[in-house]
């Protein structure tokens, strides 16, 4: 053997070991779009006074930046989890990628605030199918056994794009937010380089990559079958209740807290805690699944465990407690969520993923719309016991839901 082609052979060996296997690549380039979805949706709220002093706008019209994302979510919802289930996983990534670029380069062509809502819109359309490739990932490219640590990894990277938006975005400075939008053309540029140079083709012939798949009515059909499904229906329930709960209670903190003298950056701090305290509970509860524990048990305890959370945010103004709080309440109200999205794969397949988790979304959206306007009629009448009443209300019912819906899922191959 030539010195030449030993020195190959020997890199050639190197490559075969240290590199990343295919399907984390994909991971990865995956989760930093995730995260990115949900750093966009957050990306001038931290920053209102900036946004409304740099572009000459009025509070409400930074306030629709955010809202922008969420009105287009919805109604996109299902018929982003249908595209999902028609396009192979490298397809969707590429789409995705090259989407969140453009809408980026939109908000920075001129420095007007048409743009940026206009880029925000982009986003909006976005979102659900990024949002919804998370199952058909996990089920075209890891083996059942790795499907926890995925689902649980992703859950930790929604919240990290989420806190990132709480951390870094207020590092702005004055007069620069335009100048400060530059950095996402830079992101969003090197994720669509990924994805056109490292995403191969789906790893196994799923959903409608096999070109078996029912389209247009009979799509819609098998949809509704999948809502009928009794553990199905326990999952959209259970996101219901925790994502309103939480969507509820991050967007009415700081007026909650205002009451017992703490400030607005303070409130900020605690909601950071309960992120920090999601990511933290959602390695532990799936830990606690693998172990043997009766999901039903785990989550209702998390439950029991919010509401003494719930308890000290009404009725406490000390920092160290507020922390506390903070930590269980997002523990227990954020954790679940790697465990219902092995759920949402276990229950509704390849053929149906995109779509399942869809649904999965667009309820968890909905319960959170219900939630805020809910807490605000009691915010605008200034009772806030109603309002601790109506959590509290939601753990009992969330208790009820893991004890009698949440029985151990049957062993066998993933159903079609």
């Amino acid at each position: 053997m030539s010195p030449r082609t030993r020195s190959a052979f020997h890199w050639a060996l190197l490559r075969s070991r240290y590199m990343i296997p295919i399907r984390y690549r994909i991971l990865c380039i995956y989760s930093a779009m995730l995260a990115m979805t949900q750093f966009q949706w957050m990306r001038f709220a931290p920053i209102t006074d900036l946004v409304a002093s740099g572009y000459g706008i009025s509070y409400g019209q930074v306030g629709a930046l955010s809202l922008a994302v969420t009105a287009l979510a919805l109604p996109l919802a299902l018929p982003g989890g249908g595209m999902v289930d028609r396009l192979s996983v490298r397809a969707c990534l590429r789409m995705t990628a090259a989407a969140m670029l453009l809408a980026a380069f939109i908000r920075v062509a001129r420095p007007q605030y048409a743009f940026l809502l206009a880029g925000q819109l982009l986003f909006g359309f976005v979102q659900p199918l990024t949002m919804s490739l998370l199952v058909k990932l996990m089920l075209v490219w890891f083996s059942p056994s790795e499907r926890d640590r995925v689902s649980a990894l992703s859950s930790m990277v929604i919240f990290l794009g989420i806190g990132a938006a709480f951390v870094l975005v207020p590092l702005t400075e004055p007069g620069h937010v335009a100048g400060s939008l530059w950095l996402d053309v830079v992101l969003f540029g090197a994720i669509a380089i990924l994805t056109f140079a490292y995403v191969p083709r789906d790893h196994l012939p799923a959903g409608l990559d096999a070109g078996h798949e029912p389209i247009g009515r009979a799509l819609w059909t098998d949809s509704l079958a999948l809502i009928r499904t009794p553990s199905f229906m326990a999952v959209l329930l259970m996101i219901f209740l925790t994502n309103g709960y939480f969507s509820a209670i991050t967007t009415w903190l700081e007026p909650i807290l205002a009451r017992r003298g703490v400030d607005a950056q303070t409130s900020g701090l605690v909601v950071v805690f309960m992120l920090a305290g999601g990511m933290a509970g959602a390695a532990l509860i799936m830990a606690l699944i693998r172990a043997g524990a009766a999901a039903g048990r785990v989550l209702s305890g998390a439950a029991l465990a919010a509401g003494l959370g719930t308890l000290c945010l009404f009725y406490s103004g000390w920092f160290p407690l507020l922390a506390f709080a903070g930590l269980i309440i997002g523990a227990a109200l954020l954790s679940p969520l790697p465990l219902l999205l092995g759920r949402v794969a276990c229950i509704a397949g390849r053929r149906r993923s995109g779509m399942a988790t869809a649904i999965f979304w667009l309820v968890g959206n909905i319960g959170a719309t219900l939630m805020i306007a809910a807490l605000g009629g009691a915010a605008d009448d200034g009772n806030w016991q109603n309002a601790a009443v109506l959590l509290c209300l939601l753990l009992l019912a969330q208790i009820a839901t893991s004890l009698l819906g949440f029985r151990p899922m049957p062993a066998g191959p993933e159903r079609a």
